[in-house]
């Protein structure tokens, strides 16, 4: 598996890691979700095991679905969204035909952005495209705190990254070099800033931002504004993030994780554990997804969970926590 060089290349996502829930996307189209709030079950019910969720009529015949938190992209590029107010879910209309959507927070959280196939960025509120947001490649998130869950960045076709604010559409960070991905996320505790974790072309990974965990992966507890290279890793094919942590999957299935040291998914000596090591003890790793925990989907098929676990969303039939990666019972994808 080569790392990819252009958005276009990204396999679609199969995981979706949400705040207190998870959604997997099966082989025949199928959805299964656990944890608070799923999908069509009204009120949260907190199931904690994976559950079938009914979406629409004719999903089956796909598999190339991208899930995001609370929303699924139809076939036809539509977009099928459910909230608190309607637990059923719909259709959302008012938008033109999309490749990508972000929704933040919960399942009962706001439906923000989607990404037409034009490179256009529309807004859910107006259902207007985002003025300024034009040439877009690829939806990513900076996750705030709960007053603003997420704010949008916008990997463009050059490579560069922008956001989307109340003031209009700025470049984000100078110093990189043309990027794939991005994430940021805040510290564990409230009020504390922001540190981001960036995938560039080359399949290298970059950070910048607030480091008192070591998330940003230098060896050190500084923080920096400036983007660095993470110089441990190559041939990088995904990067998340938890807050306080920051995970990295390569082209040959290995998983890397390093911060704060509770949800690392390995043992370490070192706190916090401000370099990169390898999560030992599992499967080859296709695709990760990350929330408040983190999921992975295995070469095998299976999928792994750890992270907390007080709303069910492991999937593991209890309310404990995994400082270890383990599978979910009942779910394997090919």
């Amino acid at each position: 598996m080569e790392p990819p060089t252009t958005a276009s290349n990204i396999t679609p996502a199969r995981l979706s890691a949400g705040s207190g829930h998870s959604i997997v996307l099966l082989d025949d189209g199928q959805l299964r979700a656990w944890g608070d709030s799923q999908p069509g079950g009204g009120v949260p019910v907190l199931p904690a095991t994976p559950k079938a969720v009914s979406v629409t009529s004719g999903i089956a015949s796909r598999t190339d679905w991208l899930v995001t938190t609370g929303t699924v992209l139809l076939a036809d590029g539509t977009v099928f969204a459910w909230s608190r107010d309607t637990p059923s879910g719909d259709v959302v209309t008012g938008w033109g035909k999309m490749r990508q959507v972000l929704s933040c927070g919960g399942l009962g959280g706001a439906l923000s952005h989607a990404l037409a196939d034009n490179g256009r960025v529309w807004r859910r509120v107006t259902l207007q495209p985002e003025p300024g947001a034009i040439d877009v490649a690829t939806l990513d998130l900076a996750r705030n705190e709960e007053s603003a869950p997420c704010t949008p960045l916008l990997i463009l076709g050059d490579g560069s990254i922008s956001v989307v604010s109340n003031s209009g559409v700025t470049r984000f960070t100078p110093g990189l070099p043309p990027m794939l991905r991005a994430r940021c996320d805040d510290e564990p505790q409230p009020g504390l800033q922001r540190y981001c974790i960036g995938l560039s072309q080359a399949g290298h990974v970059w950070t910048w931002g607030t480091n008192a965990h070591g998330q940003l992966g230098d060896g050190t507890t500084v923080a920096r504004s400036t983007p660095q290279r993470v110089a441990a890793l190559e041939q990088v094919v995904a990067v998340g993030t938890v807050p306080g942590q920051a995970y990295a999957l390569t082209a040959d299935g290995q998983l890397f994780s390093w911060g704060a040291t509770r949800w690392l998914g390995r043992d370490t000596t070192e706190t916090p554990a401000s370099r990169p090591g390898r999560v030992d003890g599992i499967p080859a790793v296709r695709e990760i997804a990350t929330g408040d925990h983190v999921l992975f989907r295995a070469a095998d098929g299976g999928v792994w969970a750890w992270g907390p676990n007080a709303r069910g969303e492991l999937g593991t039939g209890d309310r404990a926590d995994r400082t270890r990666p383990t599978r979910v019972p009942g779910v394997t994808l090919n």
